[in-house]
């Protein structure tokens, strides 16, 4: 259960553990995960650019694909390029190991972008994004709620 502490940081969760206040902060998580820290520019994952012969149009026509779908694809091993395996299992692994998508769930199109660009890809900073995602889900989780018990989606 989530605890109020005086000193908290809006970006952090502190949580009661017999006598000890607990911490989940971005410096817990970057030491669980050793992803990139960094600042994400809002307009890279609010805005989708189409690029012709990518990835999402050989095998999805641009369609809006959901989780259960890409996976469905990924083990039917039929590629049309040698690239291809690599770029649909970094979606698979963002969508469901990251992030932690239900698998009836849109894939963003931002990642399709990403998974093209394989340089773009690495450097993305993914803990700033996937801490900032399960904070957010931790935290509504707690709000919403109460004692019931809690459905965490990201990455824990």
């Amino acid at each position: 259960m989530e605890i109020v502490v005086k000193h908290a940081r809006h970006d952090e969760i502190w949580f009661g553990s017999g006598n000890r206040h607990v911490r989940f902060g971005k410096q817990e998580f970057c030491l669980v995960t050793v992803l990139a820290f960094g600042e994400i520019h809002v307009h890279v994952i609010n805005k989708y650019h189409h690029i012709n012969d990518v990835i999402h149009e050989r095998y999805f026509q641009s369609r809006s694909t959901h989780v259960d779908r890409l996976v469905a694809r990924f083990q039917q091993c039929n590629f049309q390029r040698s690239g291809d395996p690599i770029r649909l299992a970094l979606a698979l692994f963002v969508s469901l190991f990251f992030i932690g998508q239900d698998s009836r769930r849109s894939i963003p199109f931002w990642l399709w972008w990403y998974v093209e660009d394989l340089p773009r890809y690495n450097s993305f900073p993914w803990g700033s994004y996937i801490y900032s995602m399960t904070l957010y889900y931790c935290q509504r989780a707690f709000k919403h709620r109460g004692d019931w018990g809690y459905n965490l989606y990201g990455f824990p």
